[in-house]
């Protein structure tokens, strides 16, 4: 015959069964979710469910033991007992069932087990079990780790702690004995022991003190009322998500199980030994989703090397559980965000507020026994989220074809302050719930029973935000966004250019309607009828989607008079709600000359957010490189020649794809540039020179025939009306006179050219890509891994690889200024030369690099490059920045956390400390200026202090929120004591002269730049004091 176990899963179950199937005995585990581990028959099952309770029976009809674990509610016998009779009427002859010491028969919430079973008068035995000994490695588990103690509130008494073990095997004596027992045992362990005792035996074992707090019953009560039923939900129900799309998946556990029948692999975040685990049982793995070690404020050392090794591994995306409250570098998730960043992975940020789960697990006791809520919100609202909908988030960003955006806030679709939830539940329980309004204080004090004092307190202060619209607002935001962050039309969405856009648009996740003359476009795209000579067709494109708020517009073909046609399109556009235009033109006209003139006038008169496109292209201008394969190819195919009137005129020719993706970027800039823009090709060329590429290519002999202007208008003529023909051959020849020659040479503030950052996922470098994409600059991002934050553009470049140099300019053709960032090396003109070198021959005409205010051109490291730049006579600008800012944030941040001290070698000298979105701001003018600065500049901060000062922060103390304010001193060290700490990340060579360098602040060495003349320096403006009241957090312990 067969034994049901209920609860068989948990530790007694799972220890059941293996006791039970050793002895050869058949065993059937139910479970929620139908599965179980270690290739055990399993049947699904819930106690709260009744429409389960039939199938244990249904799978196995030789069921005739049961072994019972209630369900973990107070009132358990409402759902135990429907079950009991039905096992009873099925066949079921013996019950074995756990409750406690202290449950007597009828006692709520276990005895009244007992009493059921006597009632039912069936063999049974009922098993009452002391505490459990294995709560020191669960309950305890943090409280012994990170607090040094134990809490109870059972003072000097004396338990003989059990383990699971020993209860697993009285249960299988009670069900293998030839008779039963039919009565109760105490389960007991062969030890007595006070909390005090296991806290002095703790304390041998661990080498370090551990204490046992003793907590009245009321603290005890709330501790327990926050942690029954907290374990999280996201990562379950996403599991069953993958399943149930048939996506691979496994699951990394710190007991290396999982429930169901899902593959699990042991992995703790707290032992690096466990980080290989998942990628030796399956290499395949290339997504993760994260959700950050449980009660861990300090999260960096753990969640770093994890990342990093997954990156090498071959993980490519990354989704990660923070919070609506998280900023990258924030602990204890946002650290998270920030690792993500600096790898230059594709990541999604998943940002809920706060969980519905919570009335169910932290406020369950205090709801089911003490009518209240207790929160610190007073009445701030909340938009609470489901675990459901996180889950569901976590799917759609793990399994989309293209990265989600990089943060992804999740909200639910109401706003309840906790005071409507406390109404909401009144009327669903049928009794007063109330909220008790907490302060923070007493709300961390809770807290802190079961959390590091550091996590109790940061959780505490951020539920406290809620009473400022924290979260709230959250919700405004992304009722803004929804309203501005919608479709993009696109006119001539089946021409060239339009096409090209639809892609690079659906490829970013953006939606797009595309608007054609048949209606039709290639999948997966959505097309509407719309054609500039039938005004009937204007409305169709917003009935079909009325979400429209950019179009791009390409002027009607062949068509000289455009604004009587293009007008009534684009007012009526503005009346359905679009905010912004990016016009299609061509580069040579006055305002109001001809139908690019014309085009400009009509987008421009409108006073909405616009972009003029100014390239050459085929109807409305030419040439265009696409040309050549499209406007010109039937003359080259049949009479190898290619026919203008443009004499030896040079015109830098432009792809297709290139005005796509300058219309793309003025499309979903965050700031419409509201301004005309030449897009050209990197290199000018005649039409002789082109012909004679042809030739090459072709291995045939391709010629440019001269024709004059009235030839060419002829020849127009016979393929657009007069007026357009004329307009056309005019712009042609005008060529001859050097038209687009200029356009090259002379108006660089206007074309589409390319801005490039080395180290772009750095710090300073993410601070300017933010920078210049505000501004509607176009940038490449390079970074070792080819990887970059959305909505940046990225490619494959390591320094210490020169294959890698020319895949900038191989993505990219039209760069012409590079931000250098060097690499971590001590000499490294070797390694940055090279690239150089390259980066001029592919039309780089100015650099902006980095190094430090006691670099001077020629120095070893960093002056050596400066150096070489001054040689090659080439524009540059090279930014010398003090000491960073941020330094009391990363490098310094763990003594001053830990230890209360600053450690230098700058004794009493003064450092003008700068930030690096100061040292970005720098960097954004030298890059973005007309003229090239050609010179270095000391970049600095608005103040000067000693360490000793920053320790004191005289004019902000370091303040750690809840925790109070406390001592920070300057330890000073010699410049041999630095250098020995540097070996610790640096070679030492670098770390002996980083000692050196900051030694020269005892002398006067940083202080010397604040007093700089005004055009050597570059002052800016975050503070000191404003740093460490902007990131105290990170200081908290």
């Amino acid at each position: 015959m067969t034994t049901l176990i209920t609860g068989g899963t948990g530790k007694t179950g799972i220890a059941l069964a293996r006791l039970l199937k050793q002895a050869g005995h058949p065993v059937l585990i139910a479970s929620r979710s139908g599965k179980a581990p270690e290739s055990f028959k399993a049947v699904e099952f819930d106690w709260l469910d009744p429409t389960t309770f039939q199938n244990p029976f249904q799978a196995n009809t030789t069921i005739d033991k049961l072994y019972l674990i209630a369900p973990p509610v107070f009132d358990s016998i409402r759902h135990v007992k429907p079950f009991l009779d039905f096992a009873v009427s099925q066949g079921v002859k013996r019950f074995v069932a756990v409750t406690s010491t202290q449950s007597n028969p009828g006692d709520v919430p276990l005895g009244t087990l007992h009493q059921c079973l006597l009632d039912l008068k069936v063999d049974y035995a009922i098993l009452r079990p002391t505490w459990f000994i294995e709560n020191f490695s669960t309950n305890f588990y943090m409280s012994i780790r990170e607090k040094n103690e134990i809490f109870s509130s059972a003072e000097d008494g004396r338990v003989p702690f059990v383990s699971a073990e020993d209860i697993a095997q009285a249960a299988f004596d009670a069900f293998t004995a030839e008779k039963s027992p039919n009565r109760d045992y105490f389960l007991v362990g062969p030890e007595l022991y006070s909390y005090d005792e296991a806290a002095k035996l703790l304390s041998s074992v661990l080498g370090r003190e551990i204490t046992h707090k003793r907590n009245s019953v009321e603290q005890q009560t709330q501790i327990f009322g926050y942690f029954l039923g907290g374990n999280g939900k996201t990562g379950s129900i996403l599991a069953k998500l993958l399943h149930q799309a048939d996506v691979p998946f496994l699951i990394a556990s710190r007991a290396g199980k999982a429930p169901e029948s899902y593959k699990a692999v042991a992995f703790n975040w707290l032992d690096p030994t466990t980080f290989e685990n998942p990628f030796k049982a399956d290499p395949t793995i290339d997504k993760i989703y994260i959700v950050g070690p449980d009660n861990v404020y300090d999260a960096l050392p753990h969640i770093k090397p994890f990342l990093e090794l997954a990156v090498s591994k071959g993980v490519k995306r990354f989704v990660a559980l923070t919070s609506t409250q998280s900023q990258p570098g924030d602990r204890p998730s946002g650290v998270i965000h920030q690792v993500l960043l600096e790898l230059g992975v594709d990541f999604t940020i998943l940002k809920p507020t706060w969980f519905i789960e919570n009335f169910a697990t932290m406020f369950y006791m205090s709801i089911r026994e003490n009518d209240e809520i207790s929160t610190t919100t007073e009445n701030g609202r909340v938009p609470f989220i489901s675990a459901q909908d996180i889950a569901e988030a976590g799917f759609k960003a793990l399994t989309s074809e293209k990265t989600l955006e990089q943060e992804y806030l999740i909200l639910g679709p109401e706003l309840h302050s906790y005071d409507d939830a406390a109404k909401l539940l009144s009327t669903v329980l049928g009794r007063t719930i109330t909220h008790r309004k907490i302060s923070v204080d007493e709300k961390t004090q809770a807290l802190s029973h079961f959390l590091v004092p550091e996590y109790a307190a940061y959780l505490a202060n951020i539920e406290h935000l809620i009473a400022g619209g924290s979260e709230e607002k959250f919700t405004h935001e992304a009722n803004d966004r929804n309203t501005a962050d919608m479709t993009i039309l696109v006119t001539g969405g089946t021409g060239k250019t339009g096409s090209i856009l639809a892609k690079l648009l659906h490829q970013a996740g953006i939606p797009v309607v595309i608007a054609s003359r048949s209606a039709k476009a290639i999948e997966p795209f959505k097309s509407v009828k719309f054609d500039w000579s039938d005004p009937t067709t204007f409305e169709n494109p917003f009935k079909a989607d009325s979400s429209i708020d950019k179009v791009y517009v390409v002027s009607p073909d062949g068509l000289y008079d455009v604004i009587p046609v293009m007008k009534p399109f684009l007012e009526y556009a503005v009346s359905k709600g679009v905010k912004r235009f990016v016009a299609l033109t061509g580069s040579q006209f006055n305002p109001v000359d001809g139908p690019s003139g014309a085009t400009r006038q009509c987008v421009v008169s409108l006073g909405v957010d616009y972009t003029i496109l100014r390239a050459k292209w085929l109807p409305t201008d030419a040439p265009c490189s696409d040309n050549f394969s499209n406007g010109f190819d039937r003359t080259i195919r049949e009479s190898n020649e290619l026919c203008t009137c443009g004499e030896d005129g040079k015109v830098p020719f432009v792809a297709a794809q290139d005005i796509a993706q300058a219309a793309f970027d003025a499309l979903t800039a965050d700031k419409s540039p509201n301004k005309d823009l030449y897009i050209v090709g990197p290199e000018l060329f005649s039409h002789d020179e082109a012909m004679l590429l042809l030739s090459q290519v072709l291995g045939r002999e391709i010629k440019h025939k001269r024709v004059s202007v009235e030839h060419q208008r002829n020849v127009y003529s016979g393929i657009m009306p007069a007026d357009f023909a004329i307009y056309l051959a005019g712009l042609e020849h005008m060529l001859a006179v050097g038209s687009e020659e200029r356009v090259f040479n002379e108006t660089d503030d206007k074309k589409i050219m390319t801005i490039l950052l080395t180290g772009g996922t750095g710090k300073t470098g993410l601070a300017l890509a933010e920078l210049l994409h505000e501004s509607g600059h176009s940038l490449l991002i390079t970074s070792r891994t080819g990887k970059a934050p959305e909505p940046y553009k990225a490619v494959k470049f390591d320094w210490f690889d020169r294959t890698t140099f020319e895949a900038p300019f191989q993505s990219d053709p039209n760069i012409d200024k590079v931000f250098l960032i060097d690499p971590p090396a001590f000499d490294v003109l070797p390694h940055v030369k090279p690239f150089i070198d390259m980066a001029i021959f592919k039309g780089v005409r100015r650099f902006v690099a980095v190094t430090t205010t006691q670099t001077n051109p020629g120095d070893t490291p960093l002056g050596r490059v400066h150096q070489y730049l001054l040689d090659l006579g080439v524009d540059y600008a090279v930014l010398r920045p003090t000491w960073f800012i941020e330094n009391f944030g990363t490098d310094l941040q763990p003594s001053i956390r830990d230890n209360d001290e600053i450690s230098s070698s700058g004794e009493d000298g003064k450092v003008p400390f700068v930030s690096v979105k100061d040292i970005a701001r720098a960097a954004f003018n030298a890059l973005t200026a007309k003229d090239s600065l050609n010179k270095d500049i000391f970049v600095i901060g608005p103040e000067l202090y000693s360490y000793d000062e920053a320790s004191k922060s005289h004019d902000t103390p370091l303040y750690f929120g809840t925790i109070g304010r406390r001592e920070i001193t300057h330890r000073r060290k010699s410049v041999l004591q630095q250098a020995e700490a540097f070996e610790h990340f640096l070679s030492p060579e670098y770390a002996a002269h980083l000692a050196r360098v900051e030694n020269l602040i005892s002398e006067g060495g940083e202080e010397k730049f604040f007093y700089e003349s005004e055009d050597r320096k570059f002052v800016g403006k975050q503070t000191l004091s404003g740093y460490i009241q902007d990131n105290r957090g990170l200081w908290m312990r």
